[in-house]
């Protein structure tokens, strides 16, 4: 995976430091990362495929497609609209409650449909995570083969999960000291409920 941040560094022409400095990350994470220490965790992860304008499916191993307008054919653009449609029977849900879950505007949706525009990366990757699906599968109706096996991203792995992963999506629209008090409130709010059911949380 590392190899894949390395092709964007040569080719941008930049440092890791740099990407580090830009992004807001701690340059000892990048360090970590290229001695195998350890990989960025999702949220980092992300911000580097913003950066550098690639899906996350791509920056991880999980997707041959830089980016989601290269995963499909440009004369078929509203096929990934159908895999859409079929998300939507399989969850039993609507383009409108997709849209109140997910934050994306309605007429982002409306307009995919009729095949003005398809949705921009970061709102692909909302929906993909709504559904619990990758990007490819959003696009193309199937996953790619990577050929190495990639960093596991613990897609929703049920309909609890999945609501949480949104939620997760969500809270990266704010400023990181919002998300850290977002993150802090949603603690608060568990350790409560779990010692007022009685019920003990990790230790």
């Amino acid at each position: 995976m590392y190899d894949r941040f390395l092709e964007l560094l040569n080719e941008r022409g930049i440092t890791a430091y740099r990407v580090a400095k830009d992004t807001g990350l701690n340059p000892t994470t990048f360090t970590d990362w290229k001695k195998g220490k350890s990989s960025p965790k999702t949220d980092k992860l992300q911000k580097i495929a913003d950066y550098f304008d690639v899906s996350l499916d791509w920056l991880t191993g999980n997707s041959n497609f830089r980016s989601v307008q290269k995963a499909f054919n440009p004369e078929k653009e509203n096929d990934s609209y159908k895999v859409f449609e079929l998300l939507l029977k399989e969850h039993d849900t609507t383009p409108y409650k997709v849209a109140k879950d997910t934050g994306i505007g309605t007429a982002t949706l409306s307009n995919w449909k009729n095949g003005k525009y398809t949705p921009k990366q970061d709102k692909m990757q909302k929906l993909a995570d709504y559904f619990g699906v990758s990007i490819d599968y959003l696009m193309t109706g199937k996953d790619s083969t990577p050929e190495e096996t990639p960093i596991d991203l613990d897609y929703a792995k049920n309909e609890t999960e999945r609501k949480l992963l949104v939620l997760c999506r969500k809270a990266n629209d704010v400023s990181e000291e919002e998300r850290e008090d977002i993150i802090n409130l949603f603690e608060n709010t568990i350790d409560l409920y779990l010692k007022a059911k009685g019920i003990k949380g990790d230790e």
